[in-house]
């Protein structure tokens, strides 16, 4: 059939069949201690994101920084860990400076479980890659531990670090280098 214009007919389009999703939304926030206190989450808009389903479910994130606390309650197992200070096939990734853990926990903290905090991708898989400790957080290592999550696979990589503006720009090509090649292949 064909329709003939009508002025009450602002547009045509195909009315799609829809469904719900068995995702906790959590919209009025989740029951974990320090919620209120995320104001972070709210800001963004986290709750839509979960009421759509977008919570990190499958997704692979590298964290390269100072390890993670593998008995803290509110963290998910690791799919993998590797301390890059150590190198060879090192697997003790225990946070010693708590900042590593911290991250882990903004990124994939169990949700809506009464302990500790939310998250914004609570279903996301933790690869903990230790490139910092008390004594050192450096290129090599960060280059190392880059290097070995690209060999490994991710979906997202995760690096709260920085340099001072007299860092020397040869010492940083390297890392410049390996994060173009992660955006390359979809990272």
């Amino acid at each position: 059939y064909a329709l003939a214009p009508a002025e009450n007919i602002e547009r045509i389009f195909p009315d799609e069949v829809a469904y719900l999703t068995d995702v906790p939304a959590y919209p009025e926030g989740t029951n974990d201690t320090y919620f209120p206190a995320q104001w972070h989450l709210p800001f963004i808009g986290v709750s839509g994101a979960w009421r759509n389903g977008f919570c990190g479910n499958g997704v692979r994130v590298a964290i390269l920084d100072s390890g993670i606390d593998l008995n803290h309650p509110d963290l998910p197992e690791p799919i993998y860990v590797y301390n890059a200070i150590k190198g060879a096939d090192e697997t003790n990734v225990q946070d010693t400076l708590g900042h590593g853990t911290s991250v882990a926990g903004v990124v994939a903290a169990k949700t809506n479980n009464s302990i500790a905090t939310s998250s914004i991708a609570h279903g996301a898989q933790l690869m903990i890659i230790k490139v910092a400790d008390a004594n050192q957080l450096s290129t090599s290592s960060i280059i190392m531990g880059f290097k070995k999550v690209l060999a490994m696979g991710c979906d997202v990589i995760d690096m709260s670090l920085g340099f001072t503006e007299q860092s020397a720009p040869a010492s940083i090509e390297p890392m410049r280098e390996l994060v173009e090649k992660a955006v390359d292949e979809g990272i």
